[in-house]
């Protein structure tokens, strides 16, 4: 009976002399001390500012227009008997280069009719003549029995007849000229240099002065349509408005290998009215040559001609702003205003803007030189709170010595301790491989100094 006991006794002993142990484990472990958290000063890129005077540069966009397009008609009317070969849409003219010739032979009929006019009319006034001279003589013979008046003495001496006769032949001369005339306009002729844009009539074909022959772009110059905001009207020099000549002006167009190619250019006139879409102020922009190669393009380097209806990118030169500071637009904070790093601390100040730019904004107020304005992102920023500036040559020296210092708190945080070895079982201990379920240290937790206690106490 009293096996039966213990049978049932020692394992409920075993499970509590364990249970009081790992107790006695828990209220004497070590505890961590707290330790104040460190301030941490955020490191950032700064750039330092300087004053000085900046020529401003207004972006924008435009589309290439004509300066000139005229529809060429014939003078008169005829039929096309010839046309040049390079008369085709695309083609370019010089001035004076003839496009068609009309039929002359109907022309060439009138001016021998005209002559004949003219011969015709002269020989009127020589007969005229002489019947002038019959008539003075027998006005002589008369002498003073007849009475009449001055007008009556002319038309007798035949005066107004010879003047009629004048007339005749300055009518027929001037119409002989009109016939010459005419036969010089059947050379259908560039009246500048020029593209054919569009080409209205063929070979054979009858025209006349009501009938285009086809559309042509004058080449020698080319007009930018810029849009730009009204406010910045006042920094662009523009003729008739506020200056005798234009702003200078780059037109950016941009290649197949991502390149651009630059020509020059220069704001002419402001037009009346404002773009419709963006309510913004347009500027004409000229541009010289435009289908020829750009200065400074060697041979055989590729170029692209300013074709009509291309979207490209202009600079217009504005005006010089004086004492300012150009800052990246990536410093300029909501809000216009930036960060400040100064003597390691956060300033937040508000700045004046003078002028915006894609990538620069010039700052009238608020900055001086030699500040060192943050570029980087801070994710809250506070007033005053610590800041390392890269590059700093104090920054550098305190991550020498951070790197070179051991772990900062106690000694029990540096290192843990080594897990104290199982004590040797006494002799006629049962082993861990012979007890039973839930006997000895075998039973889930590690051996620990005091076990030896524990089976004495037993």
């Amino acid at each position: 009976m009293m096996r039966t006991i213990l049978k049932f006794l020692l394992p409920l002993l075993v499970v509590g002399v364990g249970v009081g142990v790992a107790v006695k484990m828990v209220k004497s472990r070590p505890k961590a001390k707290r330790a104040k958290p460190r301030k941490e000063a955020m490191l950032v890129d700064v750039v330092t500012v300087h004053s000085g005077s900046r020529k401003v540069v207004v972006e924008a966009t435009g589309s290439v227009v004509p300066e000139r397009t005229v529809m060429l008609q014939p003078e008169i009317s005829g039929v096309i008997r010839s046309e040049a070969d390079a008369f085709e849409v695309g083609r370019r003219f010089k001035q004076g280069d003839e496009l068609v010739h009309l039929d002359t032979r109907d022309l060439r009929l009138a001016i021998k009719q005209r002559r004949a006019a003219v011969t015709a009319a002269k020989v009127e006034l020589t007969m005229e003549r002489g019947r002038a001279e019959l008539a003075k003589q027998e006005w002589k013979m008369l002498g003073s029995r007849v009475r009449t008046t001055a007008a009556g003495k002319a038309l007798s001496l035949r005066k107004p007849q010879k003047e009629a006769a004048r007339a005749r032949i300055a009518q027929a001369e001037v119409a002989l000229d009109q016939a010459r005339l005419n036969l010089t306009r059947t050379a259908v002729k560039a009246p500048f240099d020029c593209i054919v844009r569009e080409k209205r009539a063929a070979l054979g074909q009858l025209v006349s002065p009501a009938s285009p022959i086809a559309t042509l772009v004058d080449t020698r110059r080319f007009f930018v349509n810029v849009s730009v905001p009204v406010g910045q009207l006042p920094s662009i020099r523009v003729p008739g408005l506020n200056a005798k000549e234009g702003a200078r002006v780059r037109v950016l167009q941009q290649r197949e290998d991502e390149t651009t190619l630059a020509r020059a250019g220069r704001v002419v006139r402001l037009l009346s009215d404002l773009d419709p879409n963006g309510r913004m102020a347009r500027l004409v922009v000229a541009v010289d040559d435009p289908l020829d190669a750009p200065p400074g393009v060697a041979d055989g380097q590729p170029w692209l001609p300013l074709l009509l209806g291309s979207y490209v990118r202009v600079e217009i030169e504005g005006r010089s702003l004086d004492n300012v500071i150009p800052l990246p637009r990536l410093a300029l904070r909501e809000g216009d205003r930036v960060w400040v790093a100064k003597d390691g601390k956060l300033d937040e100040r508000p700045v004046r803007i003078a002028w915006r730019e894609k990538r620069t904004v010039l700052v009238r107020e608020g900055l001086q030189d030699g500040d060192r304005v943050v570029t980087s992102r801070i994710p809250s920023p506070l007033p005053g709170m610590a800041l390392r500036v890269r590059g700093d040559a104090r920054v550098k020296a305190a991550s020498t010595t951070e790197k070179a210092a051991p772990a900062a708190g106690p000694a029990g945080e540096r290192t843990k301790a080594a897990p104290a070895k199982p004590a040797a079982p006494k002799p006629g201990a049962p082993s861990s491989a012979s007890a039973p379920r839930g006997e000895g240290p075998a039973a889930g937790r590690p051996a620990r100094a005091d076990s030896g206690q524990a089976e004495a106490q037993r």
